[in-house]
C-alpha cells in the first residue's frame, strides 16, 4: 500500500501533465463528445449529431499576433459549437477518429507548453436559430 505522500506526488504529477492540455481523449471511440465552456458548463453532444465541420485560419485582420490562430466551426443537429485556438487541426484527426471525450478551455500562458495537442481557447455553443 502507497503511503499518502506517494499518493499526493502522483495526484501533482498528474495535475501537471495536464497543464497545457485542452482534450481528453477516449481510450475507445466515444459516443459523446463534451465542450465544457469558460464558465464552467458542460454541453454534451452525440457524435451522431455532428452534422458537417469548417476549419479556417484567423484573418490578421481580426487578431493580434499572439491571439488564436484557428477557428473550428461545429455544426450538430440543434447547436453550433466554435471553438477559437492553436493546432484545431490535430483536434480534427481526433474527432474524425472519435477519440475525443471532452474539450475545455484553457489559459492561453500555456498554449505553447506542448508543442503537438491542440490548445481551445474560447469555446461557444449557440442554439440553431438563435444567431
Amino acid at each position: 500500500m502507497s503511503s499518502l505522500s506517494e499518493q499526493l506526488a502522483r495526484k501533482r504529477e498528474e495535475r501537471r501533465d495536464d497543464e497545457g492540455r485542452c482534450t481528453e481523449e477516449g481510450e475507445s471511440a466515444s459516443s459523446f463528445i463534451e465542450f465544457v465552456t469558460a464558465d464552467d458548463r458542460v454541453h454534451g453532444f452525440a457524435y451522431s449529431q455532428l452534422m458537417n465541420y469548417r476549419l479556417e485560419k484567423i484573418p490578421d485582420s481580426e487578431h493580434k499576433s499572439d491571439a488564436p490562430q484557428d477557428r473550428l466551426q461545429l455544426f450538430f443537429s440543434t447547436h453550433d459549437v466554435t471553438l477559437t485556438g492553436w493546432r484545431l487541426r490535430e483536434f480534427l484527426r481526433l474527432l474524425r477518429e472519435g477519440r475525443v471525450a471532452a474539450v475545455r478551455t484553457g489559459d492561453p500562458r500555456y498554449a505553447n507548453l506542448r508543442k503537438n495537442p491542440p490548445f481551445v481557447v474560447s469555446i461557444t455553443v449557440e442554439a440553431v436559430g438563435k444567431k
